[in-house]
C-alpha cells in the first residue's frame, strides 16, 4: 500500500479524474474478486450434475467461463488500484518507482507461480482441463474462444 499512502502525505493535492480512475479499479476488483469467491463456493456446494460445458468439476460458471482465474485478477486489480492513486497525486514517478514493489511481485507470485502450480493439478486430475485452458483465458476476462472439436 506504499502508493497510497505516498498519495495521501501530498500536502494540497486535490481529488480529480485519476483518483476517480483509482476508486473505480479499486472496487470493481474488489466486486471481482467476491464474485468469483461467491460463484466458485457455490458451484462447489451444488449437487453433481453442476452447470457448466466442461463436467469434471471445473467451474465454467459466472465469471468462471471467462478466466480461469478471477479471483486472481481481482486481487491484482485491487493492489494496482492503489498505484492509480499514486498516479493522480504526482508521486509515482521514476523516483518513485519502487512503490511498485509490493504489486509487482504479487503479479510474478500468481503468474510465475500459484497459477502455473494450480493448472498443472488440474491438467493431472481432470481430464478435459486442457480443452477448458484452450477455450477460457487464464488471468483477465475475455470473451470465450471457440473450441476446434477434434473429429
Amino acid at each position: 500500500m506504499l502508493p497510497l499512502w505516498a498519495s495521501v502525505q501530498e500536502s494540497g493535492v486535490e481529488f480529480g479524474l485519476v483518483d476517480l480512475l483509482a476508486g473505480v479499479v479499486g472496487f470493481a476488483a474488489v466486486f471481482c474478486q467476491a464474485t468469483a469467491d461467491d460463484q466458485l463456493r457455490d458451484y462447489r456446494q451444488a449437487k453433481p450434475p453442476r452447470a457448466g460445458d466442461f463436467g469434471e468439476g471445473i467451474a465454467d460458471v459466472g465469471l468462471w467461463r471467462y478466466s480461469r482465474h478471477p479471483n486472481y485478477c481481482g486481487e491484482l486489480g485491487h493492489w494496482f488500484s492503489y498505484a492509480i492513486f499514486a498516479v493522480g497525486a504526482g508521486v509515482l514517478g521514476t523516483e518513485h518507482a519502487w512503490m511498485l514493489g509490493g504489486w509487482v511481485p504479487l503479479l510474478f507470485l500468481f503468474v510465475g507461480a500459484s497459477i502455473p502450480m494450480m493448472e498443472e493439478r488440474q491438467l493431472k486430475s481432470k481430464t478435459r482441463y486442457a480443452e477448458y485452458q484452450q477455450a477460457v483465458s487464464m488471468f483477465l476476462p475475455m470473451p470465450r474462444s471457440q473450441i476446434r472439436k477434434k473429429t
